[in-house]
């Protein structure tokens, strides 16, 4: 009887090994899914903060620009330069970063937002230094030499979103 119960019981056992295997596999199926839906979502979350980037980083140029030739003769250019946001990449990171074969991209990416950090740093102290040494004799000059080191700076990042962004086209 013993026997029995075994042969009878077999295809029970086979079936719940097959729906336990049918059904790890299906969860393995799904979280891949996921994971290159997030993935898609990330870059493209990337792209546009890239392109958004560089469009502010044209402004700044062309400001920049215009501030050192008004510097010149002793005049100002009023609006402050815009900060790069940075949000998307924080997001990206916090999420835990690009899949492993995009390992390099992340690399370039996270040196570019650590320039971009510390540009956003120096447009800010470019920012109280107009505020507050307005008075100064040679500010128009000093002007222009904080205005061509940012000049400098800027094409480098701006160099760089450049060629990220041909590495995040879809």
């Amino acid at each position: 009887m013993l026997f029995l119960q075994v042969e009878s019981s077999s295809p029970r056992f086979s079936g719940a090994v097959f729906g336990f295997v049918f059904a790890v596999a299906w969860d393995v199926v799904k979280n891949n899914r996921r994971e290159a839906r997030e993935e898609r979502r990330a870059l493209q979350l990337l792209r546009s903060e890239v392109i958004a980037n560089i469009a502010l980083l044209e402004l700044i140029q062309e400001q920049l620009s215009k501030d050192s030739e008004l510097a010149k003769e002793n005049k100002e250019l009023v609006p402050p330069l815009p900060l790069l946001p940075t949000r998307a990449w924080e997001s990206v990171h916090l999420a835990g970063g690009l899949s492993d074969d995009r390992e390099q991209l992340a690399q370039e990416l996270r040196e570019t937002y650590l320039v971009v950090t510390i540009l956003n740093q120096r447009i800010q102290a470019r920012e109280t230094y107009r505020a507050m040494n307005q008075a100064m004799s040679n500010y128009g000059a000093r002007r222009q030499i904080l205005n061509r080191d940012l000049l400098e700076s800027v094409e480098k990042v701006l160099d760089r979103f450049r060629a990220h962004l041909k590495q995040l086209a879809p």
